[in-house]
């Protein structure tokens, strides 16, 4: 009887190491397909308008859904495999060496007779078991796909009139009007003849009604009609006051000479990209209007590679509506003896419009493109307005002001590698909603100039706004980001920075240098190295801004004296006010939270610090080095570390502070 519980108590022992055999899944085959089950197309039209820029963003073509199904088949390959093991092999540490050698009558039989008893189990698992198996997977899917036309013909047909359009070229609702379009339900008329309806926004309807209203005060017998080849310059110098030349599309040559004429006068094309003046060198010279003159709807197109300006204005009104301006090109003018050093280059010619002397210059809804020094250059007395244009900055600017020339900036966009906005000397000039994406300054105002820029957008630039020399500046309502410096003031004129917006730059959010001593308030600093920066012998007043997420919210180096007053600085990877060198700052209502330290103080900086409040930092205020100055009135709670800590040789007065809830309170 014993023998056999011996015998049964074995063979149970061998069943159980039989588990060990096993099977792997050893291939997978899976092959794809997509079966498509229904395909439709829908008339895709999309129409967006910049009625500043009379930018026509319209997409024509179709939409394209397709419903199908992914099917995914599968193939499964059985290959049998036969595995074991022993128990010694899980006790085999130095710690198990005694286990191992009490199961050593139990694991020595089962690995001596597993295999044989395998080979016994193994055909009946074979025979049970599939060596293959195959099934499908299917997903439903839906894709939908535009298809734009690469042309087709914009139909008004309570006009009969038919303009045909090839996408990706610029298109204006005033261009659409000097073809003749009036309406605004229109048939964009495609290939094999498909058509789609469009419907212009209110904006490029208001548009197109503005140019035929232009075009309706012109008296019948003063409509001028020229054909390409035609000689232009006896049609404009002929022409009564009042006249209104047509253009037809084409490409023109420039006539040669200066418009000696004082009459109001219109010279007018279809479009841009459809009229031409072109010539070699030598640009547009209006310097004799001394009424108004008005250019819409045409480039002014400059291929050779003589010094000249693209269109030249002195005297008069003289206004472009639509137009392009293109070509101009300079030679480096060198410095004169007694230049002082570091003065940058100077250069003749290569502007795209040129307003020298007195007058007035208006510019809405033009290109200015491909200019080596600028795109506009004001100067002498002379007024020029800025609307809506697109700007591409040469050597210089794109759009620069200089003497004492006045005017505006305004909804404009300004690229490339020049500054973006130049208002220097004594010119004044308001900047305002533009867009500045360039590689110097996006504003630069210098001299004794006086400007306002408000509403901006700039990134990218060396500096977003630079206010330098003895200039009066008002900047406010921007956003600064991305830049090397979001706003920069080194100015010993009245500036005052406000409600700006300065995100992600890569030294300072605003930054004050010199002598300058700037207001600036209610503005936004995140992400920057330091919101806002005073250094050399700046001053001025830093209050009510919110400091977010810098590295130091607030710093005064060198030997700043700024007042900085109820800011709310949080979550300061460094400092939330960082004061250093030999500043002397005034500190006062400022709450500083959720950063590193909450005030460090180090060099023989002397700051008065009084009335603030640092808590939830790792640590509330720091003085180190010989600093000295003053830490009174302030709470200083909650912090994780320690709340006050005094190294400084230079004995700060640290007095009647409320110092509770840190870790200690205080330390030296």
């Amino acid at each position: 009887m014993r023998a056999r519980r011996q015998v049964g108590c074995w063979l149970a022992l061998s069943l159980v190491g039989c588990h060990a055999v096993t099977y792997d899944l050893k291939q997978t085959v899976v092959g794809r397909e997509r079966r498509e089950l229904g395909r439709d197309t829908a008339p895709l039209v999309r129409v967006g308008h910049h009625a500043t820029r009379d930018d026509l963003a319209l997409t024509v073509g179709d939409l394209v859904t397709v419903e199908a199904e992914d099917v995914t088949h599968h193939a499964r390959t059985r290959e049998w495999e036969l595995a074991y093991y022993s128990l010694t092999d899980q006790t085999g540490s130095e710690d198990d060496f005694s286990l191992t050698l009490l199961l050593l009558p139990i694991t020595l039989p089962i690995d001596l007779l597993l295999p044989v008893l395998s080979l016994i189990v193994l055909p009946f698992r074979l025979a049970l078991g599939e060596g293959t198996a195959e099934w499908s997977t299917r997903a439903p899917v839906t894709s939908k796909e535009e298809r734009p036309w690469a042309s087709y013909e914009l139909v008004d047909p309570a006009a009969d009139v038919r303009v045909p359009v090839r996408a990706g070229e610029p298109l204006r609702a005033g261009d659409l009007a000097l073809q003749g379009v009036r309406s605004t339900e229109l048939v964009a008329v495609g290939p094999g003849g498909l058509t789609r309806d469009v419907t212009l926004p209110p904006s490029a309807a208001a548009t197109i009604a503005a140019v035929h209203s232009a075009r309706g005060q012109v008296p019948a017998g003063r409509l001028v009609r020229v054909a390409p080849g035609e000689a232009l310059l006896p049609v404009l110098r002929g022409a009564p006051p009042g006249t209104w030349i047509q253009l037809e599309e084409g490409v023109y040559d420039l006539p040669s000479g200066s418009f000696l004429f004082g009459k109001r006068l219109t010279l007018a094309g279809r479009g841009a990209a459809r009229t031409v003046l072109r010539g070699p060198s030598g640009g547009l010279d209006l310097r004799g209007a001394s009424q108004d003159v008005t250019l819409r709807g045409l480039s002014v197109a400059l291929e050779g590679t003589g010094v000249s300006d693209g269109v030249r204005c002195h005297g008069g009104v003289v206004r472009l509506i639509g137009c392009e301006v293109r070509g101009a090109r300079h030679e480096k003018v060198p410095p004169p003896p007694d230049a002082p050093p570091g003065q940058g280059d100077a250069y003749r010619g290569g502007v795209g419009v040129s307003a020298r002397g007195g007058g007035k210059v208006v510019l809405e809804a033009c290109r200015l493109v491909d200019n080596q020094t600028a795109g506009v250059l004001a100067s002498g007395d002379h007024e020029v307005v800025v609307v809506g244009c697109v700007g591409e900055t040469g050597a210089l600017e794109a759009f620069s002001f200089r003497g004492a020339s006045r005017g505006a900036v305004r909804d404009a966009v300004a690229r490339g590698p020049g500054h973006g906005v130049l208002v220097g000397d004594e010119a004044r000039v308001t900047v305002a909603r533009c867009e500045v994406q360039v590689a110097r300054a996006g504003v630069l105002v210098n001299g004794t100039a006086t400007a306002t820029v408000e509403g901006n957008t700039l990134e990218g630039c060396a500096t977003g706004v630079s206010v330098e020399d003895a200039s009066i500046a008002t900047v406010t309502g921007n956003v600064c980001r991305g830049n090397q410096t979001g706003v920069l003031v080194d100015s010993r004129g009245r500036v005052e920075v406000a409600r700006n917006t300065c995100v992600k730059n890569k030294t300072n959010g605003i930054s004050v240098q010199g002598e300058a001593k700037p207001v600036v308030t209610g503005n936004t600093c995140e992400g920057n190295p330091t919101g806002i920066l005073f250094t050399g012998k700046a001053g001025g007043r830093a209050a009510g801004n919110t400091l977010r997420g810098n590295g130091a919210g607030v710093a005064a180096q060198d030997e700043a004296r700024p007042a900085i007053v109820s800011n709310q600085v949080t979550g300061s990877t460094q400092a939330g006010i960082s004061v250093g060198g030999s500043a002397a700052p005034t500190i006062n209502g400022n709450t500083c939270s959720g950063g590193l330290e909450g005030l460090h103080v180090e060099g023989s900086a002397r700051p008065e610090v009084y009335d603030n409040t640092f808590e939830k930092n790792h640590r509330g205020a720091v003085f180190l080095g010989q600093s000295g100055g003053s830490f009174t009135g302030n709470r200083v709670t909650n912090n994780t570390g320690p709340g006050v800590v005094n190294q400084s040789g230079g004995g700060p007065r640290i007095q009647h502070n409320t110092v509770s809830g840190n870790n200690p309170n205080t330390s030296s």
